[in-house]
């Protein structure tokens, strides 16, 4: 049972912050599909995995999050071996197997993954920092590869790369000292070479196509021309909502997923873009002050290790909508259609606003099952 205190020091502005951005994406959801019959589905299982969302919400938020310090590592297995049995169970897409097909329900278990990676992470930085390459951050590293790796073969690059900025800022804020971080920083750099061998044709397209969309006009560089192109198209207030479902679905162009901001641009112009980026500036402001106040060193590298994954996820998405970088099929967080995507942001959401309302002294028992 929560105590009243508790409920007090809920962030409701970060909590209705996320839902204002959920609801404006299934608004947009709405007008997008209404020219085209085979997706006009997709808004009501959109609004369904929100109420889905939404109950787990409340689960996450009533269960202490020091309970995971103990049990992270429980989560991390689970989420391993369901990466691992996609390829055995898994339903294959668009010649990517990334999905359990649960009768008319798709779960894409590295959404989860992304979560359970920096719970592992936290606990085992919590109490020291990682200074010795032997004990502490190989072993981080190695936390990291194992799933990268299942994730890069689904392929999904784009998901598998977000665990590089997540586990180096994570090691930054434990203290690791920065000689380290930069040995780190370079050896990134040059694996580059090794990860584009690495890589798929198509993975590789979507890279060339970023670079020179004239290249490849009716496959990739469709998508990056199109997205600019109905990006700016809308003005400063846009076009009207539904005005653009024929341009926005042409040609296999799903603007509800992928492309949502260019949606959004599309329809509600300068003015809608811009209401979008302040939502999200408001919740993340929130949530690094939440992870500014924590007390406890677990608490703050959970916050401040999913704000870092959220974040980036944001950036990458909102880049390859307006051609700052290549496409890599990566969902805008709370906004873009996808039902595990929709869940795993509120995991994330409801574990930042769990640290931010126990961090008071007299609400921060030994026993973390206490307030449960």
């Amino acid at each position: 049972m929560l105590r009243p205190r508790e409920i007090r020091r809920i962030d409701w502005i970060l909590l209705a912050t996320s839902g204002a951005l959920s609801a404006l994406g299934i608004a947009v959801l709405w007008g997008i599909v209404r020219w085209a019959p085979e997706w006009q589905s997709l808004p009501v299982r959109q609004t369904q995995w929100l109420a889905v969302s939404f109950g787990v919400l409340g689960v996450v938020v009533w269960l202490d999050y020091r309970v995971w310090k103990r049990w992270g590592y429980v989560a991390y297995a689970v989420a391993v071996m369901g990466l691992s049995l996609l390829f055995v169970l898994g339903h294959t897409e668009n010649n990517a197997t990334r999905w359990f097909r649960l009768g008319p329900v798709s779960v894409q278990p590295s959404e989860f993954a992304k979560v359970a990676f920096v719970l592992v992470v936290a606990a085992r930085f919590a109490n020291r920092a990682p200074r010795r390459w032997l004990s502490d951050i190989l072993p981080a590293i190695a936390l990291m590869a194992v799933p990268s790796a299942l994730i890069l073969r689904q392929p999904d690059l784009g998901t598998a790369l977000l665990f590089v900025p997540t586990l180096f800022s994570m090691l930054y804020l434990a203290g690791a000292p920065r000689s380290k971080l930069a040995a780190l920083a370079v050896a990134a750099a040059a694996s580059i070479p090794l990860v584009w061998f690495q890589m798929g044709d198509a993975q590789r397209g979507r890279i060339l196509g970023f670079l020179w969309p004239e290249r490849d006009p009716f496959g990739t560089g469709w998508h990056v021309t199109r997205s600019v192109a109905a990006t700016i198209s809308g003005g400063v207030t846009g076009n009207g909502f539904s005005s653009g479902s024929p341009i926005l679905l042409h040609r296999g162009f799903k603007a509800f997923n992928d492309f949502i901001f260019a949606a959004i641009s599309h329809e509600l112009g300068f003015v809608g873009a811009m209401a979008t980026l302040l939502l999200f500036l408001v919740f993340f402001s929130r949530g690094a002050e939440i992870a500014s106040r924590a007390r406890d060193g677990y608490g703050r590298l959970v916050a401040s290790g999913l704000l870092t994954m959220l974040g980036v996820q944001t950036l990458i998405n909102l880049g390859m909508t307006i051609r700052l970088c290549p496409i890599t099929g990566m969902t805008l967080p709370f906004v873009s259609q996808g039902g595990s995507s929709l869940v795993s942001c509120y995991v994330m959401a409801g574990l930042i606003v769990n640290v931010g309302m126990r961090q008071h002294p007299r609400l921060a028992p030994e026993n973390p099952l206490e307030t449960c």
